[in-house]
């Protein structure tokens, strides 16, 4: 069985020195703890050197199950959608040089960005970092921008199926027939077209090898057709769960996780479980496993501190 700590677990653990504890408790239990890079990214931001190089310490060691990036994950899943429905666009015979390189960094056991999580270096300012420390800031102030306009109308939370729920692109998509799409359709193709046009994007990195990225900007009806009306949630779950959930943090306070429980509810077909203490995230899982066309992590929710480590144990220990 496979479980995902979010980053308030992971705090609670280091806070403790559980680390001896937890491994011993998933090896009993045959248990495969899971860690991403997304968790580990937003424990670098922390300011207080101690609680960082403690929890960084911990998420660290070779002994979790490590994931690639979401962004790597995310563009699995279009490849093969790609692949299928618009094979003209797959580069054949591609160098894959660069992106096996660029893999290896994610992949070594003794060295790479696991390595240098656990020693707290922070990855050097880039153009690219900054960009997406910006489109974080973006991204929040976007939420706070729809939750004040449904707040005003006294909106809240439909109670539908998150499969009903449309939405309107914007009039001038090419490709767009004019009728609504399914709400997860309209944020995910803006978000992909708007990165694949970023040369350091890290979307473009991982799909550039093997698909002819001009090919897409020469049909950009092409491109829209395929995301609003060919790829299903089946073929690609990364972009419901994303969309799923931008939808639901609109109903709710909008915090500085919101950008990083988007990327975390990618990896919710990784797992079996997903474990947090955080009320509104539980709440989005259950509802994401609810209505989701594809099976979905259990989660399971915890008290605060060290209360919360004791109830992770005892779902451990009754897991298996």
């Amino acid at each position: 069985m496979k479980v995902l700590l979010d980053s308030n677990v992971w705090r609670y653990l280091a806070d403790q020195n559980a680390s001896a504890a937890l491994q011993k408790c998933v090896t009993e239990s045959d248990i495969e703890i899971v860690v991403t890079p997304s968790l580990v990214f937003e424990t670098l931001e922390l300011l207080n050197e101690p609680v960082r190089k403690s929890i960084l310490k911990l998420q660290a060691l070779p002994f979790w199950t490590r994931l690639m990036p979401e962004t790597f994950l995310e563009i699995e899943e279009i490849k093969a959608s790609i692949r299928r429905y618009r094979p003209e666009w797959i580069i054949n015979n591609p160098d894959m040089t660069q992106v096996n390189q660029l893999a290896r960094d994610w992949t070594e056991s003794d060295g790479g960005f696991w390595a240098r999580a656990g020693a707290d270096i922070a990855p050097p300012t880039t153009d690219e970092s900054i960009r997406l420390e910006r489109e974080h800031h973006l991204a929040r102030l976007e939420s706070q921008k729809i939750r004040a306009n449904l707040l005003s109308r006294g909106q809240t939370l439909p109670k539908v199926s998150l499969c009903d729920v449309f939405g309107n692109p914007p009039a001038s998509i090419p490709g767009w027939l004019g009728a609504p799409v399914e709400y997860w359709r309209v944020p995910s193709l803006h978000v992909m077209w708007n990165e694949l046009q970023i040369y350091a994007s890290p979307y473009r990195e991982w799909i550039d090898s093997e698909v002819d990225i001009n090919a897409i900007f020469e049909s950009p009806d092409k491109f829209t057709q395929l995301w609003y009306y060919q790829i299903s949630a089946e073929d690609t779950p990364r972009q419901w769960l994303r969309g799923a959930f931008e939808y639901l943090q609109a109903y709710h306070k909008v915090t500085s996780g919101n950008p990083v429980d988007s990327q975390l509810a990618s990896h919710l077909i990784d797992v079996d479980v997903i474990v947090s203490a955080d009320r509104n995230f539980i709440r989005f899982v259950e509802k994401c496993k609810k209505d989701a066309p594809f099976a979905v992590a259990e989660p399971y929710r915890i008290a605060g501190g060290g209360k919360g480590v004791g109830d992770l144990f005892a779902k451990l220990s009754s897991s298996y």
